[in-house]
């Protein structure tokens, strides 16, 4: 074994200098990958809320439709009445 490493003690240091470079000081490192890899997981995350909340806000666009549920909504959320009417709000 020692006369092994005699002979190779120059390619081994060498392999190991650009295993050691290549994993953590290029442009492509191991760290670089993994950061790259949890940024795309949390993106696509993101991808998969924002595509939730088209669906819901489409179909909140289409309830709105209905001339029942405008007038729902916009008394309840908008506070709007009718001529003559009067509205008392009350907060907990």
């Amino acid at each position: 074994m020692k006369s092994f490493l005699r002979k190779y003690w120059l390619w081994i240091t060498i392999i190991l200098v650009f295993v050691v470079w290549n994993g953590f000081f290029s442009k492509s490192s191991l760290t670089n990958i993994i950061s790259a890899n949890r940024r795309i997981a949390q993106l696509e995350t993101e991808r998969e809320q924002y595509r939730k909340r088209i669906v819901e806000d489409s179909l909140f666009i289409e309830q709105l439709k209905e001339p029942e549920f405008l007038e729902r909504f916009a008394r309840e959320n908008l506070y709007m009445l009718r001529e003559g009417e009067q509205i008392y709000i009350i907060e907990e």
